[in-house]
């Protein structure tokens, strides 16, 4: 494997992208990534036009938030759904915000608005597939030839019993 080129703090600086969640301990090439994805998602909101958003994502009334440059503004984020690259991604993500499921944990603003969040990737690689139930059967076929029956639903963010796993723990 190739070495990722260290990101050095002058350069993430300038686009509010230097986070101590980046720094892992002993491990030089795995900070390098992180730091260096996030100047690139900091840097592509910026040519975009999108301002950065904050940590918090919706900081307490009279607090304005740190500034994070690989978020987008909430708001800004909500209304472009610039978070995911194509229609069928945004109709997939804005479908299972309207219908929550119980005990769920889906973060909203982290899906609309952090470009490095694993969740909104989940609907940019899969939205299609909800979009298109025989594209998703044809997948599933693809991917296991041997499943058995049909594609019926593509769910996100799902976890059947996820709840129930502490109500014995008392």
């Amino acid at each position: 494997m190739e070495s990722v080129p260290k990101v050095t703090k002058a350069e993430l600086g300038p686009y509010d992208s230097l986070e101590p969640v980046d720094h892992v301990k002993d491990d030089p090439e795995t900070t390098a990534f992180k730091r260096r994805s996030r100047l690139h998602q900091s840097q592509w909101r910026e040519r975009q036009g999108y301002a950065p958003g904050t940590h918090p994502a919706r900081p307490k009334e009279g607090e304005t938030g740190r500034l994070i440059g690989s978020r987008i503004a909430i708001d800004m984020a909500r209304e472009s759904g610039a978070n995911f690259i194509s229609d069928a991604a945004r109709k997939a993500a804005d479908h299972r915000v309207a219908n929550p499921e119980p005990h769920q944990t889906l973060d909203e603003d982290r899906l609309y608005g952090d470009l490095l969040s694993s969740m909104p990737m989940c609907f940019n690689l899969f939205g299609p597939l909800h979009a298109d139930l025989g594209l998703a059967d044809k997948a599933v076929k693809a991917w296991w030839p041997d499943a058995p029956g049909k594609v019926s639903a593509v769910r996100f963010e799902w976890s059947p019993g996820r709840s129930l796993a502490g109500v014995n723990a008392s």
